[in-house]
């Protein structure tokens, strides 16, 4: 009589296991919809923008159904890592610290050789009046590591680009740190917004966007450059940056 309980409570548990595991048929994308135009949530509560339709294209390509699980940003590679997700697709800039810890396929974006300052109604004279001052920037991103380094400033990480618009709305900062394209995103809803450009040395150049994927997981890594090549040559890819990226 144990051994059958033993038994049946060890078909309890496979049962279990089966419940919690992710379906053979899927690929769950890590990502933080808080960065538009790459991902946000719209006003019935899904997840949209470009990363989220190339997802979609490429999981179609690789024949699964796409499964998005949110986090916070700087939570994407520790969530890869953790097995929470076969990959991360967040905007997420290409740069040599994170090359170390994930695999990155490079899916859209040239080297960036500037970043945009963002104030509210009135740009200061100089960049030199923000010394001592907190700069609001996203956190977990590149831009964060890149402000962490500058003298005589402060970074504040948040955790959105909407709140980044409402620190320096408020004063709460004196500027906010962002990429081209979110400046590009913001200028026509927020026309309160004004912008400086900043020149980067080459070394803190980033080489496009990347789709993360485990160092361990080369036959995902495959599958998946395989679909960005068809998704290319086809003219998929440049469609969505025209539907999202380069909206008129």
């Amino acid at each position: 009589m144990t051994k059958i309980y033993a038994l049946l409570a060890v078909s309890m548990l496979c049962v279990g296991c089966l419940k919690n595991s992710k379906p053979s048929d899927s690929l769950v994308m890590c990502t933080n919809p808080t960065y538009p135009p790459y991902e946000s949530i719209d006003s019935n509560g899904k997840p949209v923008g470009f990363d989220v339709d190339m997802a979609e294209a490429i999981t179609q390509q690789l024949k699964k159904k796409l499964v998005i699980k949110e986090m916070a940003f700087d939570s994407l590679i520790l969530g890869l890592e953790q097995g929470k997700c076969d990959f991360v697709l967040s905007g997420m800039s290409i740069t040599p610290t994170r090359q170390k810890e994930i695999t990155l396929l490079p899916y859209q974006g040239e080297p960036i050789k500037s970043y945009y300052l963002l104030f509210w109604n009135k740009k200061p004279v100089g960049i030199e009046q923000l010394k001592n001052k907190t700069i609001a920037v996203q956190s977990g991103t590149w831009m964060q590591n890149y402000l962490d380094t500058v003298q005589d400033i402060t970074s504040k990480a948040l955790d959105s680009t909407p709140e980044l618009v409402l620190d320096i709305q408020y004063g709460k900062s004196a500027a906010a740190f962002v990429e081209p394209h979110i400046l590009r995103d913001l200028l026509p809803k927020q026309p309160h917004i004004k912008a400086i450009e900043i020149p980067l040395p080459e070394s803190a150049w980033n080489l496009g966007n990347g789709i993360g994927i485990k160092k361990s997981n080369t036959k995902l890594a495959q599958e998946i450059q395989t679909a960005l090549d068809s998704i290319k040559k086809s003219g998929l890819s440049d469609q969505l940056e025209k539907k999202w990226l380069h909206k008129q």
